[in-house]
């Protein structure tokens, strides 16, 4: 018996609006080429630009996340050893969707109609400079340490030079 997936039109969908978009702020980028916008318009453009990209990195960690191959590891209690004092390990998570897109450009609305037109070569690119996998922390410095005693004696020069 063979499975057969039905096939998922969400991120295709999602692209398409991210494209629809960017080509509704290419117009009024192009209007605000001639004639100056008023600031709530530049801010609401502002904002539109950072939600396009974030749509697109999003588009491409999940493309880049559905190539992975899952595999299945056991887990083994990680040994932490002992801390220096003044440091304690910190669990956090990193942010994937930044480390698979690290290096994709989306500054402007050209960069990003680019990397829509070029899906796939976007992935691949991002597939293959993804900082895999994440370290689930770091050690971070809770304070400063205590500048340890240092013996410091002044002697005369006749009882300090060696006779030997």
């Amino acid at each position: 018996m063979q499975f057969v997936r039905t096939p998922d039109f969400t991120a295709r969908i999602a692209e398409e609006l991210a494209a629809l978009r960017l080509w509704f702020l290419e117009i009024i980028a192009w209007i605000a080429e001639f004639a100056p916008l008023p600031r709530d318009a530049r801010l609401w453009l502002q904002r539109q630009m950072i939600r396009i990209r974030s749509d697109i990195r999003f588009l491409i960690a999940a493309a880049v996340i559905s190539r992975l191959r899952r595999v299945k590891r056991r887990r083994v209690p990680v040994h932490r050893r002992k801390m220096p004092r003044g440091f304690r390990w910190s669990a956090r998570r990193a942010p994937a969707i930044r480390c698979i897109t690290r290096g994709i450009r989306l500054r402007t609305l050209a960069q990003m109609r680019r990397v829509l037109d070029a899906f796939e070569f976007a992935v691949d690119y991002a597939l293959a400079n993804a900082s895999l996998p994440f370290r689930g922390g770091a050690l971070v410095m809770t304070h400063a340490q205590e500048p340890a005693p240092v013996a410091f004696f002044i002697a005369p020069a006749t009882e300090a030079a060696d006779t030997s």
